[in-house]
């Protein structure tokens, strides 16, 4: 037979659909093991895009477009705290500018077991100054419990500050009263700041690497928190967002975040801070026709990123969970996911049962693609035929396959049906259990004690590929030389590449590799 002229069928499609998902996997491997080879690619492509669809809208006042907050300069008074704690999470408030600081959640641990910390050690979360960049000394006051106010005066200007905490989740209301005895004010701002990431790696899907997410009232955007990131979105440390409505600098799991509950809108002015290895988020409200008062609400958010808290608090939030390409499947398939485990109460049994009825859903398909493979194997001796006799006439060969085919009532893409159809899922399956702070720190069973870290014997990933051997040496095969030896190697590339995933995710392919074997060994021995 020659090789150049051989049919186009379903089994090359396969090959051909797997090494597109290794490349994908191994794209991933080489930027976060090598981003210093990477950064400027990604970066920059990234950012001409994010620019485009941003549709920024420059702010028109010149003073605060120039706007930067004075470093050097020190509060007058000496800085006070006064500590505040739920059963959820603790935090400080400080007298500079009434900011939130030093964030702890209770029910969350790191590594080493400690309260997980949002931010950096001592950085402030909106704190708030006027236009003149003077910083705001706020005398503070608990009036009821965990309910605070602040008082600042500056130039002829009251602000006093409202801080209610919600014990029931991790939210805290804030409002906001200004008042000017002698001239209009012109605006009003708050800030943020955190270090820098130290790495662009936009590949990183289980990483710690911090996103702001920004969402105003034409779009919403992902930014990268490292120096190279900010330095291309920003466009040389200094960029402006109007009217927007929910912002947030988290990591995978968790996030600081602020959701406007005002008509006036403030606009978000990113700054870069090379020096100081940091970037502010400056949230400035322009205050318009000349008002002497005005009150301002908002909500600060500071805990897990989860759609069961968000419900509670604004559904806006969601927003900030960040499934990629495949968000609308993701967001159905973690439902679904949350829905079962609200039955079985463990994650992993969840994931099991998800997979099963994933495979339920795509038995019918699988059904047909199964027939059609037999269908090809029946007239494969009638291809091989056609191929010898018009080996030199291309156009009469295709005609004739197309004819023999169609007599046959066989069609060669129906086999790759179901691997098209499961890849969607996959991917975002593959960014569910990378991404959902539900399964942060569960356990499964025996050494599987956090669903969100890798396999520490790595036997998912092993029994994964295996597998996937077992099932490759149980179908019925009629692959060249060429075509076989890359379907060889496909179980061992992914059991490699499933060594870093976290185990939930290796748990779901180990199930669903399973359940194909067992789905192709009664295909094959038992309705053959």
């Amino acid at each position: 037979m020659n090789k150049k002229e051989t049919f186009f069928d379903f089994k090359t499609m396969f090959a051909i659909a797997l090494v597109s998902v290794i490349w994908f996997f191994w794209q991933q491997h080489l930027v976060k093991k090598y981003p210093e080879n990477y950064k400027n690619k990604v970066s920059g492509q990234s950012a001409k895009k994010e620019v485009a669809k941003n549709n920024v809208t420059p702010l028109q006042d010149k003073n605060l477009n120039n706007q930067k907050i004075n470093n050097k300069k020190a509060f007058v008074k000496k800085e006070k705290l006064f500590f505040v704690e739920s059963k959820n999470l603790s935090f400080y408030i400080s007298s500079n500018g009434m900011a939130v600081k030093k964030i702890s959640l209770h029910k969350y641990k790191d590594k080493k077991n400690k309260d997980i910390i949002i931010g950096d050690k001592d950085s402030l979360f909106f704190s708030s100054f006027l236009y003149d960049n003077e910083n705001l000394y706020f005398d503070i006051k608990k009036i009821k419990k965990n309910q605070w106010v602040g008082s600042a005066f500056f130039n002829g200007i009251s602000i006093k500050k409202f801080i209610k905490l919600n014990s029931q989740n991790y939210s805290i209301d804030v409002s906001i009263k200004i008042k000017s005895t002698n001239k209009a004010i012109n605006s009003i701002s708050m800030y943020t700041e955190s270090t820098l990431d130290k790495e662009t790696s936009s590949f990183d899907q289980f990483g710690d690497s911090k996103k702001i997410f920004i969402s105003n009232l034409e779009t919403k955007s992902r930014w990268g928190f490292s120096k190279e990131d900010l330095l291309e979105e920003t466009q040389n440390s200094n960029k402006v967002v109007s009217g927007i409505n929910v912002v947030s600098l988290g990591s995978r799991y968790f996030t600081a975040a602020f959701i406007e509950k005002s008509d006036l809108l403030p606009n978000l002015n990113v700054q870069v801070l090379e020096k100081q290895n940091k970037a502010k988020l400056v949230l400035s409200y322009i205050i318009p026709n000349n008002k002497r008062s005005l009150e301002l609400k908002y909500i600060s958010y500071f805990g897990p990123k989860s759609n069961a808290f968000f419900s509670n608090v604004d559904k806006r939030l969601s927003d900030t969970i960040d499934f990629g390409f495949f968000d609308g499947t993701a967001s159905f398939i973690l439902k679904l996911l949350e829905w079962i485990f609200s039955f079985v109460k463990n994650w992993g049994v969840a994931i099991i049962l998800l997979t099963v009825l994933v495979r339920l859903v795509l038995l019918p398909i699988n059904i047909l693609s199964f027939k059609s493979m037999k269908s090809m194997q029946v007239v494969q001796p009638k291809i091989k035929a056609l191929r010898q006799k018009y080996k030199d006439d291309k156009v009469k060969l295709n005609q004739e396959m197309m004819s023999l085919m169609k007599n046959n009532k066989v069609n060669p893409l129906s086999g790759c049906l179901p691997m098209f159809l499961q890849m969607p899922i996959f991917f975002a399956l593959f960014q569910v259990l990378g991404e959902s702070v539900e399964l942060y720190q569960s356990p499964f069973i025996f050494w599987i004690t956090d669903l969100s870290l890798k396999d520490p014997f790595y036997l998912f990933p092993v029994l994964s590929g295996l597998t996937i051997f077992l099932q490759q040496k149980m179908t019925p095969s009629n692959l060249e030389p060429a075509q076989a030896k890359i379907m060889l190697m496909m179980p061992i590339v992914f059991t490699f590449f499933m060594f870093g995933l976290p185990s939930g995710l290796t748990l779901y392919m180990f199930v669903n590799s399973g359940l194909g074997l067992l789905q192709q060994y009664y295909f094959v021995k038992v309705k053959a």
